[in-house]
């Protein structure tokens, strides 16, 4: 059993909290006669008695799912566009293509030697905007990025946040970047050191993201390998795993597709797609035989992409350690401990029609195992434990709205304890 002692440093910032906090008047609390609230426990507890079926539901979806043929847009764009080798395209949550692309740069017999090592680095990086968004109907260009930062692009997605995840092969690395930020807010890899070790990548093609936060990297030219990691940058898995036999060579694109536990590779040297579990919700079917997608005429595949409809969430907690209600968001705030994150799923309280949507999930590499939790007004304040001799155990102010730790705190005089 843990339990939790904090400091007394730590009890009184809580209590001088909670002794401040205001009644949140701004509520309209109209919906909160007896009759109501009868009214939403049935439905809560009809909800409990069919969270079993969430899986099925999702397989139910899926086979429901119409299946179209992609087709040509003429006339698309309506005004030439100015683009070197185009590396990657994905689609953002508004529809709109973004496309990722290498300007003056190409890609040649001797861009690398015969240890993969960039051998134009004196160029510098490419000076030119290399993210291009466009407008879904026009395709006009409606916003531009990605100047002086990249050497050699190649992969490019989203994650349901509309986080933007970049490869560049050159640099051996993969970069995560939030919206309208330049800054990487994680990075994977080290900077123009190929290796196949843990710490390293080699040519990385492309990354795919799950909702549940997990990040998928195929990297690709050189180790022939899928990464799997936590939010947080943490390893999980390399797919392929023993006892799983799955060669793989170059695989240059990943989909998942989450209702089915799989994520899809193109891979692109044995000329096929293959999907292994990606291991999201059933651990015990990680394991399982890749399904392999393969036939004479198919040549050598280059790219992947899947339609998965929006789905039931799965939220997989380990150790739910402390809860925090925001009743102004109607959030039920966890401290996830063994996930090292704070996640905030809707509480039902107001708006029974908004209580299956996407919890909000805050995670740092730095955050630590998290034990403790708590709120005021729309803020939520999290107390970490130990985790790791170079994590230090402090406090932690969250935004939940921007699913963002905006600060970090620890008593003067010591540290926190925790066990």
């Amino acid at each position: 059993m843990a339990a939790s002692f904090i400091v007394i440093t730590f009890f009184a910032f809580l209590l001088e909290l909670c002794s401040s906090a205001v009644p949140l008047s701004s509520v309209n609390r109209g919906y909160n006669s007896p009759f109501y609230d009868e009214v939403r426990q049935l439905l809560e507890l009809n909800d409990a008695l069919h969270q079993q079926g969430n899986l099925k539901k999702r397989y139910e979806m899926e086979k429901s799912y119409k299946k179209d043929t992609p087709k040509a847009v003429k006339n698309w764009p309506d005004s030439q566009l100015k683009l070197g080798q185009v590396s990657g395209v994905a689609v953002n949550s508004k529809n709109q293509p973004v496309i990722f692309h290498r300007a003056d740069r190409i890609w040649g017999e001797f861009t690398f030697n015969d240890s993969n090592h960039y051998q134009q680095i004196n160029l510098g990086p490419i000076k030119e905007n290399t993210i291009l968004t466009l407008h879904p109907t026009t395709g006009k260009v409606i916003a531009q990025w990605g100047a002086n930062m990249f050497y050699m692009p190649h992969g490019i997605s989203f994650d349901r946040h509309d986080n933007t995840w970049v490869t560049d092969v050159a640099l051996h690395q993969v970069f995560k970047f939030r919206p309208g930020e330049s800054e990487p807010v994680l990075t994977f890899g080290q900077r123009f050191e190929p290796g196949s070790d843990l710490r390293h990548l080699c040519k990385p093609t492309h990354a795919a993201i799950a909702s549940t936060g997990e990040v998928f990297i195929a990297d690709g030219y050189c180790n022939s390998r899928i990464l799997k990691f936590n939010a947080a940058g943490g390893l999980l898995k390399v797919i392929p795993n023993p006892p799983e036999f799955l060669s793989l060579v170059v695989p240059h694109a990943l989909a998942l597709i989450e209702s089915l536990d799989l994520i899809c590779v193109a891979d692109r040297e044995n000329m096929r797609v293959v999907c292994p579990r990606a291991g999201l919700y059933n651990i015990r079917d990680s394991d399982k035989q890749a399904l392999t997608i393969q036939q004479p005429d198919m040549g050598r595949v280059f790219g992947v992409a899947s339609r998965d409809k929006q789905l039931p969430e799965f939220l997989s907690l380990v150790v739910p350690h402390a809860l925090a209600l925001i009743e102004s968001l109607d959030l039920i705030c966890v401290a996830d401990r063994e996930n090292m994150r704070v996640v905030c799923p809707r509480a039902g309280l107001y708006n029974i029609r908004d209580s299956d949507k996407q919890a909000l999930t805050i995670q740092q590499p730095d955050m630590g195992r998290v034990f403790g939790v708590a709120s005021r007004g729309e803020i939520v304040y999290a107390v970490n434990g130990p985790t790791s001799p170079f994590l230090p155990v402090r406090g932690l102010t969250i935004d939940p709205k921007s699913e963002a730790v905006i600060d970090h705190w620890a008593p003067e005089e010591g540290v926190l304890l925790i066990q």
